[in-house]
């Protein structure tokens, strides 16, 4: 018995795996990025509402009734202190008997109600405030009175 030479196994092509020579190699070693610190992800701090204190509560849920679509399609004498923009002074607010009612506990405590009112209908989301004036947010276009049905209110206010 003669002795058997192991060849080795044969490819099918010589050189690169793929055959073609001219082709870089398939697996490719990208190489390191350059060293950059690493920066926690700071998360925003969640934002603020203070908490309403009872007559808070009451005074801004009673101003956003009076500017609230069920009460300002009836309201003529709240619609006819809006200006051209629909902001109402917050003196004439101030003046309403329940605004008045809820605001007589804080004469003790403050000096200026009309400030008071006008930073509790800060917190408002149907009521926005610019100055020392407040008008219902988006729709306040939908209540101003023309020059007709305001002549006609005067009219009616004299008469009455």
């Amino acid at each position: 018995m003669s002795p058997s030479i192991m060849r080795p196994p044969l490819r099918p092509f010589p050189g690169n795996p793929m055959g073609f020579h001219d082709v870089p190699h398939p697996i490719y070693i990208m190489p390191q990025p350059p060293s950059v610190p690493f920066v926690p992800y700071q998360v925003p701090n969640a934002m603020f509402f203070p908490a309403l204190d009872s007559l808070r509560a009451q005074l801004l849920h009673q101003i956003e009734y009076y500017f609230s679509d069920q009460n300002l399609s009836k309201d003529e004498f709240l619609r006819r202190h809006m200006d051209d923009q629909g902001w109402v002074p917050i003196s004439v607010i101030a003046r309403f008997n329940r605004v008045a009612l809820l605001t007589n506990q804080l004469m003790q405590l403050t000096n200026n109600i009309q400030q008071f009112i006008l930073e509790t209908m800060r917190l408002s989301t149907v009521v926005e405030v610019q100055g020392e004036k407040i008008r219902r947010r988006n729709v306040w276009g939908n209540y101003l009175l023309t020059d007709g049905v305001a002549t006609r209110l005067t009219n009616l206010n004299i008469r009455g």
